[in-house]
């Protein structure tokens, strides 16, 4: 029974966080392992290059994780193939230990905003790449799924 409640409450949430007018690009990876070891390709395209874009990454993660931040690493190549690296911290839980986010039973569902708005100056498909950028870790447990929404900027 709680494994349905967990579906129907991931479901739920997936449909919410992708029906939005503004949401130009979407998508997931699912982990089936749980275990994030390289990283995951995402292809937007893009026409209007007058247009801001604001990017959000989602991740779902057992709520047992002990991480507090995942360093991570994001490469965006574009068409012409120019590349650029930025390196953040994703939170997984606040200062006094307490998951960000929201948990139902095993599982948590959190999401940050990327600082700056994205500019992409030329029309086409894009290389979106995402990896975990943790010193000594190849791989990460814990993650279920990962998600990257890409909206037009207000």
């Amino acid at each position: 029974m709680k494994a349905i409640q967990i579906v129907i409450y991931a479901t739920i949430v997936s449909l919410l966080y992708a029906c939005d007018s503004s949401t130009h690009y979407s998508k997931s990876h699912t982990l089936p392992q749980g275990i994030w070891a390289e990283a995951l390709l995402f292809e937007p395209t893009i026409e209007n290059t007058n247009q801001k874009y604001t990017c959000t990454i989602a991740i779902r993660h057992l709520s047992a994780i002990r991480i507090v931040e995942l360093p991570l690493k994001i490469e965006i190549k574009s068409p012409s193939g120019k590349s650029e690296t930025h390196l953040f911290h994703f939170p997984f839980r606040n200062e006094k230990g307490e998951l960000i986010g929201e948990a139902i039973g095993d599982i948590c569902d959190t999401q940050m905003q990327l600082d700056k708005a994205l500019n992409f100056k030329e029309k086409g498909t894009y290389q979106i790449s995402l990896s975990p950028n943790a010193e000594g870790a190849n791989q990460i447990g814990g993650i279920v799924d990962l998600h990257l929404k890409i909206k037009i900027q207000d």
